[in-house]
């Protein structure tokens, strides 16, 4: 993958679980590891400038090819708190003697190396004093291999996570970098307790930053998704840098990706595989609903179009897999769910559609002395596309319409009539294909009918909407989702 980065890193202890390499961006910077009275190259090349009169930090960076915000912390951190630098930012006496004395007292430095997520741009809590790179068996692979056992021969072939640009990111500021390493040393902490190894007097001051350069390196970092299904989540994401055995900030990063990526979402679908029935019921859930999670994401990859969609559609789905599952023993009240779930999910749309691509006038346009067949001559003027035909299935009293459009509370129908009427003042709304699909829109009235009858305990007859109903209805509501998150 020459075109982010052919540098592979991995520092991980675990091996099992599915591999996956994150593109990171790798930063040089340079921390004091021990504290001595004295002056590092920077900050006494700073207050040498001082001293000449330059004081601007603007004029400063480039003259030291650092960034302006490092010269202002060297300033505030440094010069000012020890007294090489008064509160007016003038060389004081006590500075003169530390700029003109021993240049050899200066603050022990460690060099190491921060990762930037190519993904988000977060800056990770991780800071590291080596590369540990692996060599992959074919750099021009789509996705590359690396030997895992030498004895046995046998590879491995994670999934590679192609970044949205390649151009490096702006410097991080100051205060990332030392949240960053304050965060790290926690992490270290907790290893050390954890290991039950002594504590090291050599750690990382998380004060204190001496330089970092002005561009990054890229590079492809192994991570690993595993199996955790009695734990809060079914699935975890180990540490990228070791320095625990999961990371909760890496798994946030991989579900966040997985909403962009839709193959990964489907390969972590794949890798977690068929829920175990044995689990307890809270563990079978939580893994039941990253599983829809994932099916949502790979299967409607623009979900993120619609706010609060997602959790909108995983009862949908999770109900639909029920009544599939169970075929003809199906129970009534499991389709009679699915119907409900179905309908929510096109409330859901509609009511974003009313939002977004509001009625204009409403007062006026339905006003309170409207009479029903006023409503459906004035829909059928905005959404010519439709028949008269199923407009007048609609059956909506105009009150119910104006609270659907005003207050956001109304039933489907309520939604979609008033929908129709907005469509005249918006040429290029989102649903106009949807309207202009005769079947599509004649099956979702249908729904919205059979949700009614259930909702009155069946119809007078005493039957109710089978599983195969319900079924094409969630189907319905999919379509239509669907095509109004791909723009289709």
């Amino acid at each position: 993958m020459a075109e982010f980065s052919d540098l592979y890193l991995n520092y991980q202890t675990r091996r099992s679980g599915h591999p996956l390499l994150w593109p990171v961006w790798v930063w040089s910077l340079h921390v004091p590891t021990r504290r001595h009275k004295g002056l590092n190259a920077l900050a006494h090349a700073v207050l040498a400038l001082h001293e000449a009169g330059q004081d601007d930090p603007h004029w400063i960076a480039p003259r030291l090819g650092i960034d302006s915000d490092l010269v202002r912390y060297i300033v505030v951190a440094q010069l000012v708190p020890n007294g090489w630098l008064d509160r007016y930012q003038r060389i004081t006496e006590e500075g003169r003697r530390q700029l003109h004395g021993d240049p050899g007292r200066s603050l022990d430095q460690r060099a190491g190396l921060l990762f930037q997520s190519a993904e988000t741009g977060d800056v990770w809590p991780r800071f590291r004093g080596d590369l540990r790179e692996i060599e992959p068996l074919d750099h021009n692979a789509r996705y590359p291999r690396f030997l895992q056992d030498r004895d046995s021969g046998r590879t491995l072939t994670p999934f590679l996570l192609r970044p949205n640009g390649v151009n490096p990111p702006a410097q991080p500021g100051i205060s990332q970098i030392l949240e960053a390493l304050r965060l790290d040393r926690i992490a270290r902490h907790h290893r050390r307790q954890r290991d039950g190894e002594p504590l090291d007097t050599e750690d990382v001051l998380a004060n204190s930053i001496d330089f970092i350069d002005p561009l990054p390196r890229s590079a492809w970092l192994l991570c690993r998704v595993y199996d955790k299904a009695h734990s809060d989540h079914p699935w975890l994401v180990s540490d990228p840098l070791g320095q625990s055995t999961a990371a909760a900030w890496m798994r946030r990063e991989v579900y966040q990706a997985s909403r962009r990526v839709p193959e990964l979402a489907s390969a972590l679908s794949k890798f977690l595989g068929e829920i175990d029935e044995s689990l307890d019921w809270e563990a079978y859930r939580r893994r039941e609903d990253e599983l829809v999670r994932l099916e949502v994401l790979t299967d409607f990859p623009g979900v993120g179009r619609i706010p609060d969609l997602e959790e909108a559609l995983i009862p949908l789905l999770r109900s639909r897999a029920t009544v599939v599952g169970a075929g003809k023993n199906a129970r009534p009240e499991e389709a009679g769910t699915l119907t409900i779930e179905a309908q929510k999910v096109l409330e859901h749309c509609c009511l974003w559609c009313l939002l977004c691509w509001p009625l204009a006038n409403p007062r006026v346009r339905l006003r309170k002395q409207m009479k029903p067949d006023e409503l459906v001559k004035a829909m059928g003027m905005a959404a010519p596309e439709i028949s008269p035909q199923l407009i007048d299935k609609l059956q909506v009293q105009p009150g119910k319409v104006f609270w659907a459009v005003t207050k956001g509370q109304a039933s489907l129908r309520s939604y979609l009539a008033g929908l129709l009427l907005s469509l005249a003042d918006h040429p290029d709304h989102p649903f106009r294909p949807l309207v202009s699909d005769e079947d599509l829109m004649r099956r979702i009235l249908q729904l919205s009918h059979d949700r009614d009858v259930q909702g009155h305990g069946g119809d007078p007859s005493g039957r109710r909407a089978g599983s195969e109903t319900a079924i094409q209805h969630a189907d319905t509501a999919l379509d239509a989702v669907h095509r109004l998150t791909e723009g289709t």
